[in-house]
């Protein structure tokens, strides 16, 4: 199985062994702006896989 299809279907990934890790990550978004930011943080607070973002 893929890491493309596992991370798309978690049942799927789970059934294959594939197990969550978790991850503390940092991006660095440019322009630095609020628009841009902001933008930034409503689209991946809409991913799924996301926990949370501070």
């Amino acid at each position: 199985m893929s890491a493309t299809n596992t991370s798309s279907d978690p049942r799927r990934a789970r059934a294959a062994g594939v197990r969550p890790v978790p991850a503390l990550i940092a991006v660095r978004v440019r322009p630095p702006s609020r628009r841009t930011i902001e933008g930034f943080r409503n689209w991946v607070t809409r991913l799924p896989e996301i926990l949370g973002v501070s």
